[in-house]
């Protein structure tokens, strides 16, 4: 087997707040390989983009644990060794291409100045590479287009943009934060469709991050569900779908639209990250808490069908962070006050 393109071990993320240290990531593991789409979910607060900035250490933050990439820990690497990384082998598409972008100069400035920085190439040559990723990402009649500002893209095409900045150092790991969130359904269907097409043009990886599992279900390969910086269940899009196992998971897919009779939001308020309670952190919301979920460390993640062995219709990395999945608990006790909610994913049939 080869080794994945990215692989984060025991990933923590701390911040020192006015009410006291915020651990933002605490203890989060994943491998992404090349080629593949691995979607962070969870509700705002749960530590995604953070835990996404720091793959390159964009965070001013306390970082501890492993983030290797291209056979090396980025968290041991100087800055002028990670400036090496960013861009040209690490590139974001943040969630505001507004903010991404610099109001004062044309989009193909920005765009050449990207394709110089992270390729061997200066000059009209530059330019012309410009042009072309603008082509490519969707933008009609891209040489005229190449001198006019941001104020005068819509915002799906300013997306467009900001994604064709990302491909200017033909990188080998896109990290797209909810790049879909501000843009209309029928434009975020263009853009994910534009970042599938790029990803098997390019074999790229992808960590994508969302709050919306209908998008999730949409590009995901394998997802890794997050609240209050720990990972809750991981697995295979349609192992998650499927097979839900911790409470938290299917109390997300009971808040979609059209999963059950209605809108069902999930009880209580996201954790204080200054005084993260004992035992899972969802506990306080979980409508089935038991007395062990209260005390401890997080559940560690246990295989949710360890009888299968992961065969023909089995996840071998489908696991769950839930006491219910321990040996002293029959997780069937879940069905009764976590009832389980199936959202369609891509491969589904109508």
């Amino acid at each position: 087997m080869t080794d994945p393109l990215l692989s984060v071990r025991d990933l923590r993320v701390r911040f020192e707040g006015e009410s006291g240290e915020v651990r933002a990531v605490d203890g989060v593991s994943f491998d992404l390989d090349a080629g593949e789409t691995l979607c962070l979910v969870g509700e705002s607060g749960s530590g995604k983009t953070v835990t996404c900035e720091a793959l390159t250490r964009l965070v001013p933050a306390d970082l501890d644990g492993e983030i290797r990439f291209g056979g090396r820990n980025l968290l041991d690497c100087s800055e002028t060794e990670l400036r090496e990384v960013r861009g040209s082998s690490v590139a974001h598409i943040f969630q505001n291409p507004q903010g991404a972008l610099d109001p004062v100069y044309s989009v193909g400035d920005q765009l050449r100045e990207g394709v110089e920085r992270n390729r061997d190439v200066t000059g009209e040559e530059a330019r012309e590479v410009a042009i072309d990723l603008l082509d490519r990402v969707g933008i009609p009649e891209a040489a005229a287009r190449y001198d006019d500002y941001p104020h005068e893209f819509s915002g799906g095409m300013k997306q467009r943009v900001v994604i064709a900045l990302a491909l200017s150092g033909d990188p080998d790991l896109l990290v797209a934060d909810e790049p879909t969130t501000a843009l209309d359904v029928t434009i975020q269907a263009q853009i994910l469709d534009l970042l599938r097409d790029l990803q098997a043009e390019r074999d790229v990886g992808v960590l994508f991050v969302t709050h919306d599992l209908g998008v999730a279900a949409q590009v995901a390969d394998r997802i890794v569900v997050m609240y209050a910086g720990k990972v809750m269940e991981r697995g295979g899009v349609s192992a998650i779908f499927d097979s839900p196992g911790h409470p938290y998971t299917r109390a997300l897919m009971r808040c979609l639209p059209g999963v059950g009779s209605a809108l069902d939001p999930i009880p209580g308020d996201p954790i204080d990250p200054t005084d993260p309670p004992e035992g899972c952190r969802f506990h306080p919301r979980c409508t089935a808490a038991v007395r062990a979920c209260e005390s401890g460390d997080q559940p560690p993640l246990r295989d949710a069908d360890p009888s299968d062995d992961a065969g023909d219709s089995g996840d071998a990395d489908h696991c769950v962070s839930c006491v219910f999945y321990g040996p002293d608990y029959d997780r069937a006790d879940l069905a009764s006050s976590v009832p389980l909610a199936g959202v369609q994913t891509e491969g589904d049939d109508d």
